[in-house]
């Protein structure tokens, strides 16, 4: 790469907002009446390149004008690079700061300045997160970070979580001797890279477009080969010396200022600032739909829109070529789908661009053999941080790098653990608990077994039966954590560490297809089968089903629709459709059914995803229905036929992604903008 050289000039730059005065004047008497804020915001337009559109250019002034109207107080607005500028510029005292969270945090220690975060600052996506992104030059051998054994790769300084700390954690797990050096800036990290000093660098994912349009580094000539695992962006921090009120006050106004289009704009943002959670998901707004029915399994997605537009706003499309069986799992940054090639003889699992729709990878696998419904793959690809699991209808199970679909390890279900493609094919999606892959070969040797999820190696297996279509679930049953499926006699319980099975529930009904998905209920298990329609168990203290259900209904009895429960104010309520009837039943009370309703648009198979009191329904035939989940009848709120081609057909479940839905047929996969 040819070195790009830069003398670039520092100039600290400060912006006061004052309403009818000037820095340095009082605009009132009392000094209590002004709050300092200190905006650290990389992408903030005095700190960045406005060298694209939309990227860098961030104002607070609107938000500013916004908080002092609202709260009544004076704000005096300091665009600065560190706190410890910030302080020299004479401040009496810093009371408010948004930046970048590590950053802040590195300098708050270090100017004995005490703060917490109370909001996240959403990006164009509606994302809070940020990552590390490794780039190497387009022209290297290099395609992978397993390749960087032995080689130099440069970093940022301690401060930049993203380019420094993440990054030694993705080495280190990985077990790569690379040499990782450290800069003072990430800026300087990346003229090393431009100097070909180091093989590789790792930057803030955002900044691949700013430093190509400012000319750090040249356009086109880099690649990414991995990214780190994420982490929180920029937040809007309070200081310690605030009292409860002001602190209650301000965060009515950031609240109310989200609400505002013309701020949000300003701030490069999709929903401006949202509240800070606790817990390990912190931060994690609308991070992805990255497994089958999201990402824990259950078809929720709490912001689904109210309504939507009369007609979609379809943001690309791209063309697919194979049924669309397997479902979608995208984050806001990956499209991941399994595929058949037109001829059918091979499997194609492709990646897409989320932004664009633009290919990324695709991985082929041989497999032509026939089976019913097709042979193309059934399962949903599992997204976890740096890579995806990808699985065939004919039991071939691959995991490989989510940027450039390099694999890692690959097992065959049925060589390695000596069972049988089942009639349907392997439908049962990997289940990911931690470090553990839980896989259904159904062998008599290995009816369930745990991979681990580095290397791929098995770490048990149970004997037991031939498997179901059904995926697994996990979590607290009974106050025991179990895996929780099906096998093809009916349903189990597993322990996650050993694959002891702890308790197994044959129905009256025998010869059920098992292919809706457990779904946790209250503090049991819903379960809707063909044979045994709706029932609801609870568990014993110990772990074990009770095996008597406590409510049962038979008028909704789904041959593959796995319902969704809707959670209202006083109530809940579980949908389903069966063989061409939606039922609405209210799970507050024995499951009695509502009110039922038979359309032509219900037949086959359907997907749901719940939420916000409503319900998103996806048909076989490419009907998107948006229900009003508290209607006393079937209530359509929107509804869309977005496919084109003739005869479109689905059964992919959808993703959603922040205000991105993706939806496919056999011809095509499409991104559409929702509220």
């Amino acid at each position: 790469m040819k070195a790009i050289r830069f003398v670039v000039r520092s100039v600290a730059i400060l912006v006061v907002c004052w309403v009818g005065t000037t820095w340095g004047q009082q605009a009132d008497s009392d000094a209590k009446s002004t709050l300092n804020l200190v905006v650290m915001d990389p992408l903030s337009l005095p700190l960045s390149c406005a060298c694209v559109d939309g990227i860098g250019q961030r104002r607070y002034e609107p938000l500013v004008e916004h908080l002092e109207a609202t709260i009544g107080r004076k704000i005096n607005l300091v665009y600065e690079e560190s706190l410890q500028l910030a302080k020299r510029r004479g401040l009496s005292s810093i009371d408010l700061v948004v930046g970048k969270r590590s950053v802040v945090l590195g300098d708050a220690e270090a100017t004995g300045v005490e703060l917490h975060a109370a909001w996240d600052l959403t990006d164009r996506h509606g994302v809070t997160e940020i990552r590390g992104v490794l780039l190497v030059a387009k022209a290297s051998v290099i395609d992978s970070v397993q390749q960087l054994a032995g080689k130099k790769v440069a970093i940022g300084s301690p401060e930049h979580a993203e380019c420094h700390t993440l990054p030694k954690e993705l080495f280190r797990s990985r077990k790569i001797d690379a040499s990782l050096i450290g800069h003072a800036s990430i800026e300087s990290a990346v003229y090393a890279f431009a100097d070909q000093e180091v093989d590789a660098v790792v930057v803030t994912d955002y900044l691949p477009p700013l430093l190509e349009a400012c000319g750090k580094l040249e356009k086109n000539a880099t690649k990414t080969i991995a990214e780190t695992q994420p982490c929180r962006g920029v937040q809007f921090f309070f200081a310690a010396n605030l009292t409860s009120s002001v602190q209650e006050s301000m965060n009515s106004a950031i609240a109310s200022a989200a609400a505002d289009p013309t701020i949000n704009e300003a701030l490069e943002s999709q929903r401006g600032f949202v509240p800070v959670t606790s817990g390990a998901d912190s931060g994690r707004v609308g991070r992805g739909w990255t497994d089958w029915r999201g990402p824990d399994r259950t078809g929720q997605f709490a912001e689904l829109p109210a309504s939507l537009a009369e007609q979609p706003k379809v943001l690309w499309r791209t063309t697919v070529t194979g049924p669309a069986m397997a479902g979608i799992s995208a984050t806001d940054r990956w499209v991941v789908v399994a595929d058949k090639s037109a001829d059918f003889q091979q499997d194609l699992f492709r990646a897409f661009d989320a932004a664009t729709g633009t290919s990324v990878w695709e991985v082929r696998h041989h497999a032509d053999d026939r089976m019913e419904y097709t042979n193309a793959p059934r399962a949903t690809p599992v997204i976890l941080e740096d890579r995806v699991l990808l699985q065939s209808a004919f039991g071939k199970l691959m995991c490989v790098e989510l940027a450039t679909g390099r694999p890692i390890w690959t097992r065959d279900l049925v060589a390695d653990f000596g069972g049988e493609v089942p009639t349907w094919g392997f439908s049962v999606p990997p289940l990911v608990v931690g470090d553990r892959v839980v896989v259904a070969p159904g062998s008599a040797d290995a009816s369930l077994a745990a991979l681990s999820l580095e290397s791929g190696a098995t770490l048990w297996k149970t004997k037991g039966h031939a498997p179901a279509y059904a995926p697994f679930i996990y979590g607290s049953f009974g106050g025991r954590e179990q895996v929780i499926g099906y096998d093809s006699p009916g349903l189990g319980g597993w322990d996650l560490a050993t694959g002891r099975r702890l308790w197994e529930l044959i129905p009256p009904e025998k010869s059920d297809f098992h292919v809706g998905t457990p779904v946790p209920f209250q503090d049991g298990v819903l379960l809707a089968t063909e044979n045994n329609a709706m029932r609801w168990y609870r568990f014993k203290d110990d772990g074990q089903i009770d095996p008597q259900p406590v409510w049962h209904n038979l008028d909704c009895a789904p041959d593959t629709c796995t319902p969704v429960v809707v959670e209202l104010e006083d109530a809940s309520r579980v949908f389903c459709t069966a063989y061409g009837e939606l039922f609405c039943i209210d799970g507050s009370n024995q499951l009695e059914t509502l009110w039922s309703e038979t359309d032509e648009r219900f037949y086959d198979h359907t997907c749901l995803i719940a939420g916000n009191g409503r319900v998103l329904l996806w048909g076989s035939e490419c009907d998107l229905l948006l229900l009003d989940a508290t209607a006393d009848g079937l209530a359509i709120v929107s509804q869309w036929r977005p496919m084109q081609g003739e005869h479109p057909e689905s059964m992919s479940h959808p993703a959603i992604v922040c205000d991105r839905l993706y939806l496919r047929s056999q011809f095509e996969l499409i991104c559409i903008q929702i509220p």
